[in-house]
């Protein structure tokens, strides 16, 4: 079966194709009437739409394991750099709090709140042109990796739908092995 189009892009109805009138060709053979149902229950595997559908899940299945990765990896050098001497040098720890705060869902404002200091403190400690004393920097440290784990559950929880929607759909678990 055909549709034509015309050149005004209106769609004329489907046209049956004619066959040839030659005796020679065997007739189509016809499936029997079980293969028909498995196929039209059983979706084609090179539909566009269906695997452009997976192929986005998938991006977001992995877009939402490279955030984790990325969130714990900061959170784990924040761990690590709390209680060393890497916090007492100004420009190092200016970097920290940058990045922190501009690379993660976490505000100036919120951070400024949990710590108890002005906000327009927290963005000179941000830009280096003021540094917290150094009996201070861990309090601020730890602060940062409290409000970045609750960040981390957040992205969890918000996203753990879909994440559970391709682990169902696919078969993929988040080690990457199959169900």
């Amino acid at each position: 079966m055909t549709i034509a189009i015309t050149k005004d892009a209106g769609v004329v109805a489907p046209q049956k194709e004619s066959r040839s009138k030659d005796k020679t060709s065997p007739p189509p053979k016809r499936r029997p009437s079980s293969d028909r149902r498995i196929r039209e229950t059983t979706p084609p595997s090179n539909d566009p739409q269906k695997s452009h559908a997976t192929e986005g899940l998938r991006a977001l299945y992995e877009a939402v394991g490279e955030a984790e990765r990325h969130y714990r990896s900061f959170l784990d050098f924040l761990k690590f750099v709390e209680n060393r001497d890497e916090i007492a040098d100004d420009a190092t720890f200016s970097r920290i709090l940058h990045h922190a705060l501009t690379e993660f869902p976490i505000s100036q404002s919120a951070l400024s709140q949990r710590l108890g200091y002005a906000n327009s403190q927290i963005g000179r400690w941000m830009t280096g042109r003021a540094a917290p004393h150094v009996l201070v920097r861990p309090q601020v440290i730890e602060v940062l990796a409290a409000m970045l784990e609750e960040a981390l559950e957040d992205l969890r929880s918000n996203n753990r739908s879909i994440v559970q929607a391709f682990d169902i759909k696919d078969g993929f678990s988040r080690k990457g092995e199959t169900h």
